[in-house]
């Protein structure tokens, strides 16, 4: 009986272990949030993932606009719509916004010299543009792994269902002055 205590013992402090791990990464990852990064360097993306995560409330609406857009081409199951919504848009939302915003700066180190500079109306609707496809891109290989949905039925709903929130970026940091917000 000992020797299994003693295992017991040993197997739920290796799992604690294991446990405290995964909360250093977790707080890592909430540390380097793009939109609150300090930075010598500020390029277009940053400001598209801030109005992201300051717009919360509008990608969740989005997620029900995205299920009845999935439901109405895709899916049977409005339940089911949801839940593939929900979880397609959690990875963009969490993978994708850092690898999104932080690739950008491969664009800018090429077109920046070409677009006369990080923030020339070319490049701002460049990045919007092009951090939008990227999202759905995911959002559509997600759906693919997960489910086995057609790449070509699935990606022009995702666009159509990922335009309100885009859409709520793009008044925000052109029609709002979001482009001169501090970070």
């Amino acid at each position: 009986m000992q020797k299994s205590e003693k295992g017991g013992a040993e197997t739920k402090r290796i799992y604690m272990r294991r446990f405290k791990i995964k909360e250093i990464y977790l707080t890592a990852l909430l540390v380097s949030i793009p939109s609150t990064a300090m930075a010598n360097m500020v390029w277009p993306a940053l400001y598209v993932a801030d109005s992201h995560f300051r717009f919360w409330y509008v990608a969740a609406i989005g997620l029900f606009l995205e299920a009845g857009v999935l439901r109405f081409g895709l899916i049977p199951s409005i339940k089911k719509a949801l839940l593939a919504s929900f979880i397609v848009n959690a990875i963009s939302g969490t993978v994708g916004i850092y690898f999104l915003a932080f690739s950008m700066v491969g664009w800018h180190f090429v077109v920046d010299n070409l677009a006369a500079g990080s923030f020339s109306f070319f490049n701002k609707v460049a990045t919007i543009t092009l951090m939008l496809i990227g999202s759905v891109s995911l959002e559509t290989l997600a759906a693919r792994v997960i489910w086995k949905y057609p790449i070509s039925k699935t990606f022009p709903l995702l666009i159509l269902g990922n335009i309100l929130s885009y859409g709520i970026i793009v008044a925000d940091l052109f029609a709002f002055g979001g482009w001169h917000r501090q970070l």
